[in-house]
């Protein structure tokens, strides 16, 4: 099966990579915002699958340079492409930690064998 990220002709165009951000976030899925995107690049297929990964994999480069050649489009993709930048929020401002926090996939064994004195978790920076 092919990687659907994988790079292919039309990833070397210019301004094409704030398209695949935007076609890769969930987000975009039920926020209707970019629809008009889709549809200037081609109406016809995004009605029948409202995929815009298949929309950007199916459209020719000459349609995709000539969007994003379009003051109107790159405006569009600009402010759609900040708003989906807004939405990530970083862990420390949700946590309050200014510095990374390890994370392990077995966090009990590794829990275990530390002692106390080495944890990291805001939990323990309490008690010390």
């Amino acid at each position: 099966m092919n990687d659907p990220k994988a790079p292919s002709d039309w990833f070397k165009v210019d301004g094409v990579d704030a398209l695949v951000e935007l076609a890769l976030n969930l987000h975009w899925s039920w926020n209707h915002a970019a629809d008009e995107l889709w549809k200037a690049l081609d109406g016809d297929l995004w009605a029948s699958t409202q995929n815009p990964w298949v929309i950007l994999r199916t459209v020719s480069r000459e349609k995709i340079e000539a969007a994003l050649g379009a003051p109107d489009f790159r405006q569009e993709l600009d402010s759609l492409l900040q708003q989906n930048r807004d939405l990530f929020v970083s862990q420390g401002t949700l946590t309050g930690e200014s510095l990374p926090v390890e994370k392990f996939h077995d966090a009990d064994a590794h829990a275990a064998n530390s002692p106390v004195e080495l944890k990291t978790h805001a939990s323990w920076a309490m008690t010390l």
